[in-house]
């Protein structure tokens, strides 16, 4: 569930060791079932690399962004991170563009009782992805002293993975957007994100 969520090389490999578990089991008809999905898969994504394993390429990006940001590299963290949002645009164009079975996992997920398409009540690991890399994008210009940039971007990640079902997610964008609207001036707005924050926390972790 996991690799189908996320996509890439990792969701066929999974299908293959389902099928090598049910080749042990000695149920042939069952590892045929699962192998021939991993197949197709891997089928889909050598004809849409963009969608189905462009997102990887993203990701990798938008890791070592923030790694390098960590290190103060912040002109080498900016390359990597509006390459990582690049790279995010043109997987999501991608994949709205061609047929389910053709662009992602999508459609194997539904077949193995998963979730359908992502649509606008449902977490697209590419725009949430997105997301992540203008929050460290938002860093970066925050580290700059560019405050006004820095917190666009912010907003505009939080309005992206407040869609989503994933509370650290959203707990780590209003931080840091709370962050920034106090470094701005926007002291009941920060307040508000971090009243959210706590909020999150004492739901997901409890309140010691």
């Amino acid at each position: 569930q996991i690799e189908g969520e996320r996509g890439g090389s990792g969701y066929p490999y999974a299908l293959r060791n389902v099928g090598k578990i049910c080749q042990k089991t000695g149920d042939d008809e069952e590892t045929e079932k699962w192998l021939r999905r991993s197949i197709e898969v891997s089928r889909n994504a050598l004809a849409q690399p963009a969608a189905t394993l462009g997102p990887d390429l993203a990701a990798g990006l938008s890791i070592l962004g923030n790694m390098l940001t960590q290190r103060g590299d912040h002109a080498g963290a900016e390359k990597a991170l509006l390459e990582s949002i690049e790279q995010y645009d043109v997987s999501i164009q991608a994949a709205e563009e061609c047929d389910d079975r053709i662009a992602s996992t999508w459609c194997y997920q539904k077949e193995l009782g998963g979730a359908s398409k992502p649509g606008p009540e449902t977490d697209d690991h590419r725009q949430t992805g997105r997301a992540v890399a203008l929050l460290r994008l938002a860093n970066v210009r925050k580290d700059e002293g560019k405050y006004d940039e820095a917190l666009e971007h912010a907003n505009e990640a939080v309005n992206v993975i407040e869609q989503g079902d994933k509370d650290y997610n959203t707990a780590y964008a209003l931080t840091i957007r709370g962050t920034l609207r106090l470094r701005v001036g926007q002291y009941a707005e920060g307040a508000a994100d971090f009243d959210r924050v706590l909020a999150i926390r004492q739901k997901t972790v409890g309140s010691d």
